[in-house]
């Protein structure tokens, strides 16, 4: 065989395998008489033979002579063996030269991701090697030598690299480690794309997992499935409204937990977390990536970061014995005793739903109240209107038997871990380019069903004034959506990622912004290629880039804020003031956000309230 690589070898790190070894050496090489008398002709077939005969390891030795051990690499890297056969060649540990060259082959070729879990059990292997280097024989050993090997990539990726290190006569990078893996964190990878509504989170979504689908890259997955992370698109029907992806324009992308529940039927942050579990655990096992896609930043912030969700850490036994054999918390038990009767009954007969606060003021009240009683601390997080938040903090107490507060507290002394190992896009569009985009999308869904609408209301002023309304209303939400990932998600990620870079390690959630500001062939540019780019060399591991370095807008949105991401110190942040002058009715008191008090004081509303009344109160 000619000194060339085999017809149809898959490129490895994007070039030519036997280019791994730069060109001065592979020219000694083949001039050499080892090269020329043993290996010149070598197949798959007869390559083993001539690497049972090895004695020793090394690079090059004497005056920069190839030693047979390199020969051989560079034989195998040109023959490109199967997986199935290298995993033999490690097997066979009475050989442990054959065994030896396995290893290295793999260190140069295999992504990061699989070298450790292929070459853990060579960690029992305690056998001597001889070195042959420029000083001659010196001794090493089998348990140190995968490890003691820095992954050999070509000169020319340079730049993902920290340094450099001689051993096989040319200089061997450093590669610097592509990704760490925290403790109790999956290895399987989590693609998740979150940001506002009408961005184009599912295009994106879609393009990914067509990019997965299509020709094998260096990792070992084949497609790619979408679980859907909108509290809306749940729900069957209501397509235009929710902004479902047409089945015509899936091109053919599984979507997971669209339209599996009906309307009206609740589902609650821990369910669908449960229920994107499976689904992310199921698409594992196809040998395929799960790409989480929606806005619903709330849930996916808990599906990233398990142990946030205080409702999840009840035991999985429903039945009543579980819940008597649990006994209650002393701090629970002390203020139960201390219940007026009438609360009493309430806590131990509270209701299926929330109720509505303009519907029935009254029992959200006595559920703020009863909350107030049981657990101070949280109650001033959650408006009194806020019945379902209300409602869901006492059925934690109730399922649980402990106050919501104790387990935030023991929350507060965890370090949030990724449940998987995640990469994370955010879609994003300057806000003045996004706001034409939603009220367009707002026209299309009243066109849907004009007629519908317009015949219930009372004029075309009415309907005008309503279609306004609603488009106001999207873009308050987009705006939400942006608030959230900013100071929610962001700093805990970013103290995650710290953590692990303060180890030594890279970011375990690596973020990336994608601006979508423009569209056509901007997006083809800013997102879908970069997107494609960066998710490829996720699954790959290798290096990624600098988040900050994409665009103009990802330095300025992902620039870290001071943000507490502690549970305790963020409950304390946003607790709810009493506003005595705005309050008319002190059954019905005005709750405002203590970090938008001072906002509130200088608000039109308030400003007339202190016309009559100039003392302000915020107990």
């Amino acid at each position: 065989m000619a000194n060339t690589t085999v017809r149809g070898a898959v490129a490895i790190h994007g070039q030519n395998p036997q280019y791994l070894v730069e060109s001065v050496i592979r020219s000694r090489i083949y001039d050499s008489n080892y090269w020329k008398e043993h290996c010149f002709a070598l197949t798959a077939e007869t390559i083993i033979d001539k690497a049972l005969e090895l004695k020793a390891i090394g690079g090059v030795y004497g005056n920069q002579k190839p030693t047979e051990f390199l020969c051989l690499l560079l034989k195998l890297l040109q023959l490109q063996p199967e997986k199935e056969i290298l995993l033999e060649y490690l097997q066979a540990d009475e050989f442990k030269y054959l065994r030896a060259l396995a290893v290295f082959y793999i260190r140069m070729t295999f992504r990061p991701v699989e070298v450790y879990e292929v070459l853990e059990p060579l960690l029992k292997d305690y056998r001597k090697l001889r070195h042959l280097g420029m000083g001659g024989y010196t001794l090493t050993f089998m348990d140190e030598f995968p490890f003691w090997l820095t992954l050999a990539l070509p000169i020319s990726e340079q730049e993902h690299f920290t340094g450099s290190r001689q051993w096989l006569g040319w200089s061997l990078p450093v590669f610097k480690r592509p990704f760490s893996v925290a403790a109790n964190m999956s290895s399987k990878p989590l693609i998740v794309i979150c940001g506002t509504t009408g961005v184009g989170k599912s295009k994106l979504g879609i393009e990914l997992a067509l990019a997965l689908s299509g020709n094998r890259q260096n990792h070992p997955y084949n497609g790619a499935r979408i679980i859907n992370a909108d509290s809306m698109q749940v729900y069957t029907g209501m397509d235009v409204i929710t902004n479902k992806v047409p089945l015509a324009e899936r091109c053919g992308v599984e979507h997971l937990l669209m339209d599996y529940k009906k309307p009206g039927e609740q589902l609650t942050g821990p369910e669908w977390i449960k229920d994107a579990i499976q689904a992310i655990e199921d698409t594992h096992s196809r040998n395929q990536v799960p790409i989480v896609v929606g806005g619903t930043s709330y849930w996916i912030q808990h599906l990233i970061f398990p142990e946030r969700m205080a409702s999840m850490d009840k035991s999985g036994d429903d039945s009543p014995e579980a819940e008597v054999s649990t006994p209650p918390s002393t701090a629970l038990m002390n203020v139960l005793a201390s219940l007026p009767p009438e609360l009493l009954s309430l806590f131990n007969n509270l209701p299926e739903q929330a109720p509505t606060a303009d519907q029935d003021p009254q029992l959200s009240l006595s559920l703020h109240k009863l909350l107030a009683h049981l657990d101070p601390v949280v109650s001033q997080r959650w408006h009194w209107r806020d019945s379902r938040k209300v409602l869901t903090n006492l059925r934690i107490i109730q399922e649980n038997r402990r106050l919501a507060s104790e387990i935030i507290q023991e929350q507060s002394q965890l370090t949030p871990k990724p449940r998987y190992r995640t990469l994370c896009f955010w879609l994003y569009a300057k806000p003045d380019v996004l706001k034409p985009r939603l009220d367009e999308r707002v026209d299309q869904m009243i066109e849907e069903f004009h007629d519908y609408l317009a015949a219930s209301v009372a004029s075309e002023e009415a309907f005008r004034l309503a279609v306004e309304q609603m488009k106001l209303g999207t873009r308050r939400y987009a705006k939400r959506q942006v608030a959230w990932i900013r100071n929610k998600l962001l700093p805990v990620v970013n103290a995650v990622n710290a953590e692990s870079q303060d180890g030594g390690g890279e970011p375990v959630v690596p973020t990336y912004l994608l601006d979508a500001t423009e569209l056509g062939d901007a997006w083809k540019t800013n997102v879908h290629a970069i997107g494609n780019d960066i998710s490829r060399d996720f699954l790959e591991g290798v290096a990624l880039p600098n988040p900050l370095t994409l665009s103009q807008a990802a330095s300025e949105m992902l620039a870290a804020r001071d943000r507490p991401t502690d549970p305790i110190a963020v409950l304390n942040a946003n607790k709810r003031v009493v506003c005595t002058v705005c309050t008319t009715d002190p059954d019905q008191p005005v709750l405002v956000d203590g970090v938008k008090w001072e906002m509130h004081q200088r608000s039109r509303g308030h400003r007339r309230m202190t016309g009559k009344d100039k003392g302000v109160s915020t107990s």
